[in-house]
């Protein structure tokens, strides 16, 4: 099956790299969790981008939209823990 979108080949890439993306995100992290909750948010993420220019340097764009979406998820889960004191 042929895929249309022009995320395409960003998709393929982060599901080719996705376990050291997520190796990556859990030694930067130390939480394996974290790193999984991550990857599963980015890759939704990736999945519904629309069409756009080209990136120069689509691994590195990738893990940084992982790495900030688990660092939203971990002050998300702070103040969340902050509010139940």
């Amino acid at each position: 099956m042929r895929d249309d979108k022009p995320s395409g080949s960003l998709r393929a890439l982060f599901l080719e790299r996705y376990n050291d993306f997520r190796s990556q995100l859990k030694r930067r992290l130390g939480s394996e969790d974290l790193a999984h909750d991550a990857m599963q948010e980015a890759f939704l993420k990736v999945n519904d981008m629309p069409p756009g220019g080209s990136i120069q340097q689509p691994a590195a764009y990738l893990f940084r939209v992982a790495l900030n979406i688990a660092c939203l998820l971990y002050t998300s889960d702070a103040a969340d823990e902050e509010d139940s004191v």
